[in-house]
């Protein structure tokens, strides 16, 4: 190899060597970028991300090569990677202090994910309910358009969303709202039975359904006085919205004052002017009977009136009028009833029977062997009880009342029943057998076919009042009464123990 030609290569390697020390040097003395970019929300940066060349230093690192001594000097938690700007970032380096910049940019617009909103109307809405979430790495602005036609009215309204992020950069998304067409406060009577949902609708609305939301019990509410937020969801196609409604259940109804009828008085008699007179409310309990009898005289022969009033506790009142007729008591036949039934009992009754058997024959007396005529005097049961008795007719109050006289003779507690809701009265009783109350009429019914009510319960006679209306319209709800007035009846049949 020539002189030349090994100088040649010995000068080739110098400048590669001296290069490559060069590079050393510079990367030793100057390892960092001038700047980086980074996409605003970046959560991955790292200090090897502001090198030139952070492959070499981790080389470098991994062989325990000690020729530059590099720390990180600004903290990566101190810049606001949500906000777009430059910012400087100083690094200690072999004992001297570097600075790079770090510019934090934003180039992606935002996302916005939708929710369709269902409100009622007179309900406020804010735009931010139209929103499930918007997905940015900066703040940002959200407008509604449409929103504005919205006044409290139904209807299906368009809202067009916009989400501008810092820089500018912007997104559109449209959304619906539906307004349901409710009302706000709804007023019922006290006693309003299953009141459905659909009722806190104002007008009926296609594809719009209202909800009583689960273990949620109307009939609750609607059993006292006062105001009650009511929650409802109203389901609105695919959405479904959880509302609270008001509700009002209010009391205007006076109690409702039963039975008075005129009555006559026999002097020296005993006498009940609560007898058959009952009053029912619709809301049950704290309503009471009370009988203002202060103008009549039961010693002196004339004719009073006595009065029957009733306040409820929302301070509704009732009030009825009855005349009565004090007569002597030469007139009255207490005796003779009492003779007709000790009489009756020793001819239709004897000892050995049980109590239902009894029952049972005192039943078919009162039905076989007064004929019905369709009037009676009902001023009094005793004198009722005597004619029937004596002439063996009469009408339903006059079966009461000799129904009355002979079980109040065999030692049975009974009390009347007056049908409630027709345009004319029916009486029939209700026994006590022990400790239940069972119902007692003795009265013919003209296509009852076999039907007894002998000693039955509220489920037997109020299936029969059912069917016996569907086949006599004119009799529809038969024994249809008042059944909060009345002692707790058994459901079933009496039965022999």
């Amino acid at each position: 190899m020539s002189k030349l030609k090994k100088n040649l290569i010995i000068s080739a390697m110098s400048l590669v060597i001296l290069m490559i020390l060069g590079g050393f040097s510079l990367f030793i003395n100057a390892p960092l970028k001038p700047g980086i970019t980074i996409e605003a929300g970046t959560t991955d940066l790292k200090q090897t991300d502001f090198y030139k060349n952070p492959e070499l230093y981790e080389s470098l690192l991994k062989y325990h090569i000690p020729l530059v001594n590099c720390k990180m000097i600004t903290s990566l938690s101190d810049i606001p990677f949500d906000k777009p700007g430059e910012y400087s970032v100083q690094f200690l380096i072999n004992g001297n202090i570097n600075t790079t910049l770090l510019t934090v940019e934003d180039t992606e617009t935002p996302i916005i994910l939708t929710r369709e909103v269902v409100k009622a109307a007179g309900e406020k809405c804010k735009k931010e309910e139209f929103v499930d979430r918007i997905e940015d790495a900066t703040e940002t602005r959200l407008k509604a358009a449409g929103l504005s036609e919205y006044k409290g009215k139904s209807g299906v309204y368009k809202i067009k969303l916009t989400a501008t992020d810092l820089v500018g950069n912007k997104s559109e998304e449209s959304t619906l709202l539906y307004v349901l067409d409710v009302k706000r406060k709804l007023k019922v009577e006290l006693g309003t039975k299953d009141l459905s949902a659909s009722q806190f609708l104002t007008t009926e609305q296609e594809g719009l359904k209202l909800e009583y939301r689960e273990n949620f019990n109307i009939n609750k509410a609607l059993k006292k006085t006062g105001k009650y937020k009511i929650p409802l969801t109203a389901l609105v196609k695919k959405n479904k919205k959880n509302i609270n409604l008001t509700l009002e259940v209010e009391d205007t109804q006076p109690p409702i004052i039963k039975g008075v009828r005129n009555l006559t008085l026999y002097i020296g008699s005993p006498f009940s002017y609560r007898e058959g007179v009952s009053v029912t409310d619709n809301q049950p309990g704290g309503t009471a009977l009370m009988v203002d009898a202060s103008g009549v005289n039961p010693k002196k022969e004339g004719m009073y009136k006595v009065i029957y009033r009733s306040e409820d506790e929302a301070g509704n009142k009732a009030e009825e009028e009855a005349e009565v007729v004090v007569r002597k008591s030469d007139k009255s036949h207490a005796a003779e009833v009492a003779k007709y039934v000790k009489d009756t009992l020793a001819e239709i009754t004897t000892k050995d029977m049980t109590e239902l058997e009894k029952l049972d024959k005192i039943f078919e007396f009162c039905h076989t062997k007064i004929n019905y005529t369709g009037h009676s005097d009902k001023s009094n049961a005793t004198e009722a009880a005597y004619n029937g008795f004596r002439t063996h007719t009469g009408d339903c109050f006059t079966y009461y009342a000799v129904a009355e006289a002979l079980i109040t003779g065999a030692g049975f507690e009974n009390i009347m029943v007056t049908r409630d809701g027709e345009s004319s009265d029916h009486f029939w009783n209700l026994i006590k057998y022990k400790n239940k109350w069972y119902h007692f009429d003795t009265c013919p019914l003209a296509g009852a076919g076999s039907f007894r009510a002998f000693m039955i319960g509220d489920l037997e006679l109020a299936e029969f009042s059912k069917d016996y209306g569907k086949a006599n319209p004119m009799h529809k709800d038969y024994y249809n009464f008042e059944k909060n007035a009345y002692p707790d009846r058994a459901m079933h049949k009496a039965k022999e123990d």
